[in-house]
């Protein structure tokens, strides 16, 4: 099984050095930048060069009186989800303390109230445009 003529092997330890020198080239990774100081001033313009363009990306162009909208549009469902929270709190406390029939009549009024603050805008549009025809009327 043992071969008698074998001769035994030897482990030799290398150094790093002698590891760097048999299986690299060991000048070569010394200076991996080739723009060091002491490069003469042809290798720095070759390979300032050899640099791709860089150009600024373009700026995005927005449509701003689309985002204006959409910024408008968030606005007001966030409006909208508080009044419905607010509401919805405020029947909670009515549903606990107040009866029913007294619940029924506070929701009335609270319509009342919506529907008179919708109205409010046409009101005085029309109450403006009143005036002005009486202001133009012959006398």
């Amino acid at each position: 099984m043992d071969n008698p003529s074998a001769a035994p092997r030897i482990k030799r330890q290398l150094s790093e050095d002698q590891i760097l020198d048999k299986y690299l080239e060991p000048y070569k990774y010394l200076d991996p930048f080739p723009l060091s100081p002491l490069a003469p001033i042809e290798e720095k313009a070759e390979a300032i060069n050899a640099l791709p363009e860089l150009s600024p990306s373009p700026t995005p162009q927005y449509d701003v009186q689309m985002l204006s909208e959409s910024i408008t549009k968030l606005k007001d469902r966030v409006n909208g989800l508080e009044d419905r929270i607010t509401e919805k709190q405020k029947l909670v406390y009515l549903n606990r303390y107040i009866p029913r029939p007294m619940l029924i009549v506070g929701r009335r009024i609270a319509d009342l109230e919506a529907y008179l603050e919708n109205l409010q805008p046409f009101l005085l549009q029309l109450g403006t445009s009143i005036e002005g025809l009486l202001t133009k009327a012959p006398k």
